[in-house]
């Protein structure tokens, strides 16, 4: 009699420390799905351009020439387009960003954002 005690004890034991796992893996899964859910909405994909009045495009051989430039980063040598890239999403959320000249849309693709950053800091921070 003694041993059936036994054996129900550690067998609602081992069903309780079941239930305590399922409801500790939910409450993670609840906490990591909140957390993917606010931080996968783009914060600038609704935004509209916005008018800067003193851009001035950077030329195509300029930004050919900085495309194979080499950047060492974190102890690595990288081109120069892929880290602009990384650095982009780091500090904006997206790779690109859109804006207006005189009125007209231009898209701003990583390396350009980067050549203002290092050459043009003033005219960034716009």
């Amino acid at each position: 009699m003694q041993e059936s005690g036994k054996q129900d004890r550690r067998r609602v034991s081992k069903m309780g420390r079941w239930i305590a796992f399922f409801l500790v893996l939910s409450v993670l899964g609840g906490i990591g799905m909140l957390t993917l859910r606010k931080n996968s909405k783009n914060a600038f994909s609704s935004e509209v351009p916005r008018e800067m009045e003193s851009y001035e495009v950077w030329q195509d051989e300029v930004i050919e020439i900085s495309r194979n430039m080499a950047v060492q980063d974190g102890g690595r040598v990288k081109p120069f387009s892929t880290w602009a890239g990384f650095t982009a999403l780091k500090l904006r959320g997206t790779r690109s960003m859109k804006i207006l000249v005189e009125g007209e849309e231009v898209k701003l693709e990583p390396e350009d954002i980067m050549l203002d950053c290092l050459f043009r800091p003033e005219l960034a921070k716009e």
